[in-house]
């Protein structure tokens, strides 16, 4: 994704929590997902307005919202919440794109129990963690799409 003024365009991902929005940002290779901020959640507004100061300065073109899908693959009541939050995004005039988010969370906790000790620390940085665990795995199907077209 280039734009026309040959700056590449970043790929952002969103864990969309009842409570907070985990946020997470691509490098410009499109090849490294690393966590960026956790927003508390307030209103659709209000969320748009600070995803929007958080990822305006890295001149992104998609954002990813992690689809939280049951586990026979069904929709949940927070799958419902976070398309209509992307409808949202949409309405604003952010691209929008959804990858499955099944796990995230535990996996996100388990890396940062690796690297913090201190409890209040790991919930800090948990639902950014479980962004970047979500792009990431944006960028590698992409990569791998990629690989398979050639």
């Amino acid at each position: 994704m280039i734009n026309s003024a040959n700056n590449v365009k970043r790929i952002a991902a969103i864990d969309y929590g009842n409570k907070n929005i985990g946020v997470a940002i691509s490098d410009a290779s499109l090849t490294v997902a690393t966590p960026l901020v956790t927003i508390n959640h307030k209103n659709w507004l209000a969320d748009v307005l600070a995803l929007r100061k958080f990822v305006e300065p890295y001149n992104v073109g998609l954002i990813v919202l992690g689809e939280p899908l049951n586990e026979d693959s069904t929709d949940s009541k927070q799958t419902i919440d976070t398309r209509l939050f992307g409808q949202q995004l949409e309405k604003q005039g952010f691209r929008v794109a959804y990858c499955d988010e099944r796990y995230t969370s535990i996996e996100a906790r388990e890396t940062l129990r690796e690297k913090y000790s201190d409890p209040n620390e790991i919930k800090q940085r948990l639902d950014q963690t479980a962004a970047a665990i979500i792009l990431q795995r944006y960028l590698d199907q992409q990569l791998n799409n990629n690989a398979k077209e050639r």
